[in-house]
Parts: C-alpha cells; sequence; structure tokens
C-alpha cells in the first residue's frame, strides 16, 4: 500500500524521513516530539505494519469466553477478529473475515454459538472455523470444497498467560513471556492479590472515541502530571478524589497542600509516583507509598489473606504491591491497584481511536468491596 504525503512546507521537511522508515527515530528527541509522529498517515500505515504487525496484541480474557461456543469480537491491530471456545472448550481466534468474499462474519460483540453464518451470503463456518454450510452447494465442484482454505482463518499466534489472550500476526521468535517483561507483575499482582486466585470481567464495558492518535492514549497512562488538573473536577478540598475504590472512604489523594489551597496551585501528589521502562516498548509507574492500596487494609480482606498466607506472607505481598498502571504496548493499560480495570486501544486511523474500560472483578472480595 502507498500513502500519498500532503505537499505542505511541514510534509517536506519531514518527507526525507519517511522516505526511509529507518531515520524516522530522528523524528524523537531526547526533549521533543515531532508533531508529524502523531499526524502523518504514512507514519500511521508503518505503525500498523511495524507494530501491530509484530507485536504482542491484548485481545481478550479469557473470563469473557467461559463456555463452549462463547465467543468475543475485537481487532488485532485494524484487523477484525473474534475470540472463541470451540465445541471442545479450547480457545481460538480467528479472522472475523469470510472466506467466500470477505464480509465481515459476526456482527455481535459477545455471545453464544454453534455456528458463525456470513451475513451476506450465508456460508456457515463451526466454532473450530470449519467452514460447515453452503446455500446452494450443488454449484461447487467437492474438490472446491474440500479447499481447507475455506476454513475461517486464524490468527498465527495466540498465547494465554494467566487468563489474559494475546494475538500475534508475525513469526517472531519472541514469545509472550519475555515480550512482557516486568510488566508481568501487574497480572500476577493481581491474582496473588485475590483470595480465591481468580479475576474476571463479568460486566459491561464503557467505550468512548477521539479524534487523535492512538499514541496519545498509551502516553497518558504514564501520565501522573495531569490528574490534579483535567480531573480537576472529581478533586475535593484537601486533595482528595471522590471515592473511586472500595475501601477509600476519601478517595485518593492527589494533590498535596492545605486544604485552603487550589488545585491549580497545590503540589502535585504524585510527584513521589515513578516510571519505568523497559524493552518492546513496555512501561510502568509505580507509587511508592500506600496511597493506592487503601482497600487491601480492608478488615474482612486482610483476614481471608492472613488465612492464605499467614501474617508475615500477607504483609509481604502489602509491601511488594507497588505498580499502578502497567503499559501493554501497544494497545492495553492494565490499572493493577486501587480500582482494578483493564484499557483497550484500538487505532482506526491515524486520527481516530476508539477506547475500551472494562471492570475487573476479583474472586474473593467482600461485597461491599
Amino acid at each position: 500500500m502507498t500513502t500519498k504525503l500532503v505537499d505542505t512546507p511541514v510534509a517536506a521537511k519531514r518527507r526525507r524521513h519517511v522516505a526511509n522508515p529507518d531515520d524516522i527515530g530522528s523524528l524523537v528527541q531526547l526533549d521533543r516530539v515531532h508533531g508529524s509522529v502523531y499526524t502523518d498517515p504514512a507514519i500511521f500505515e508503518l505503525e500498523m505494519e511495524r507494530i501491530f504487525g509484530r507485536a504482542w496484541v491484548f485481545l481478550a480474557h479469557e473470563s469473557q469466553i467461559t463456555e463452549p461456543g462463547d465467543f468475543f469480537t475485537t481487532h488485532l491491530g485494524r484487523q477484525p477478529v473474534i475470540v472463541c471456545r470451540d465445541k471442545e472448550g479450547a480457545i481460538r481466534v480467528f479472522f472475523n473475515r469470510c472466506t467466500h468474499r470477505g464480509a465481515i462474519v459476526c456482527r455481535e460483540a459477545q455471545g453464544n454459538t454453534n455456528r458463525f453464518q456470513c451475513p451476506y451470503h450465508g456460508w456457515i463456518f463451526d466454532t473450530t472455523g470449519r467452514l460447515a454450510g453452503v446455500p446452494y452447494r450443488g454449484a461447487y465442484s467437492d474438490e472446491f470444497l474440500a479447499d481447507e482454505g475455506l476454513n475461517l482463518a486464524e490468527v498465527p499466534r495466540v498465547e494465554n498467560y494467566r487468563g489474559f489472550i494475546f494475538g500475534c500476526l508475525s513469526d517472531t521468535r519472541v514469545g509472550l513471556v519475555k515480550h512482557m517483561g516486568p510488566l508481568i507483575e501487574g497480572i500476577d499482582g493481581i491474582l496473588e492479590r485475590a483470595p480465591e486466585g481468580t479475576v474476571s470481567i463479568p460486566v459491561g464495558v464503557h467505550q468512548y472515541e477521539f479524534r487523535g492518535n492512538w499514541k496519545m492514549q498509551i502516553e497518558n497512562g504514564m501520565d501522573e502530571y495531569h490528574p490534579p488538573f483535567s480531573h480537576a473536577s472529581s478533586v475535593k478540598k484537601g486533595g482528595h478524589q471522590m471515592q473511586r475504590a472500595y475501601g477509600s472512604t476519601d478517595g485518593y489523594k492527589v494533590v498535596r497542600g492545605s486544604e485552603d489551597q487550589e488545585v491549580g496551585y497545590a503540589e502535585s501528589y504524585y510527584d513521589i509516583a515513578e516510571c519505568h521502562g523497559a524493552d518492546y516498548g513496555q512501561a510502568f509507574l509505580t507509587i511508592p507509598d500506600d496511597s493506592r492500596k487503601v482497600d487491601l487494609r480492608e478488615e474482612s480482606y486482610k483476614t481471608k489473606m492472613i488465612a492464605k498466607l499467614g501474617e508475615d506472607g500477607y504483609e509481604d505481598m502489602f509491601q511488594r504491591t507497588r505498580m499502578s498502571n502497567a503499559v501493554f504496548y501497544p494497545n492495553m493499560i492494565l490499572r493493577s491497584t486501587g480500582n482494578v480495570h483493564i484499557r483497550t486501544i484500538q487505532p482506526v486511523a491515524v486520527d481516530h481511536t476508539i477506547i475500551r474500560v472494562w471492570p475487573i472483578q476479583i474472586a474473593g472480595y467482600a461485597d461491599h468491596m
């Protein structure tokens, strides 16, 4: 695919970078980033090829497809896919594209079925992706219908790490665990802190979209400068936000200083936050004090965890809990403490992004938590 660049003075200045993709790195300096990184359609196309076409991309959580026949539709980059359990309970990921004329096969967001029927010409595929039915079958030869290429194409690499399902379009030798690196702690930590050892996504999704570049949301996941200002309407006197996590009666403290100070002039409580980078674009945020884990001191929870881990084990777990936001590059942000949730980023165009947020339920938490 060839993307034509608009011939403007700014475009001309950067054309040499796009003409030689290996030189794109020069658009990012230690103290600045060129605006074209967020606005140039040609750079966006390279990102779809080199990032979303090669990296491990988060697709779903296994709790969203618990039974045979359960399915969940999403995107791997710009490719629509179906994540489902076949009749034997195995997890499969198909390209959501009919092998007849390329139409979208499944238009539902989630559900249960024993077959997928293309709404265009009625071709039917079972939950293993096999072509199971063709209207006016007599119009086709048996030899043609025996072609395995008529089955739904599967995403070439799929891995499930403790319930978190990822897919990869390339044949890279980098496995999922190596790709995630230190971000594994984000997933492991949530499961360690679950009294019953499991988590789920049992409820609906908050979906919104914005006219902007997908990287803006990724960067925002590591931005602890903005909360006292962008979220100022949620901050009360004393610097506390409205309650966002059970067990936190006052809400997280996001601004330090006296109650008389206005948010815009107060010292940010997030000055103590620490940002960390890792290989393959991964990044995570840690909060070195106890402000993001007050729920772990809730009495009924504490009693359960001491019974499970012992007093020393519980206290060790509490002290080790530091990771707040884990940015699983390129498309998922896991809030691993406090109001835990999954946030996914779907790039549509260079200036169009869809965000979906699912709250995570931790098995064993008391009802009031």
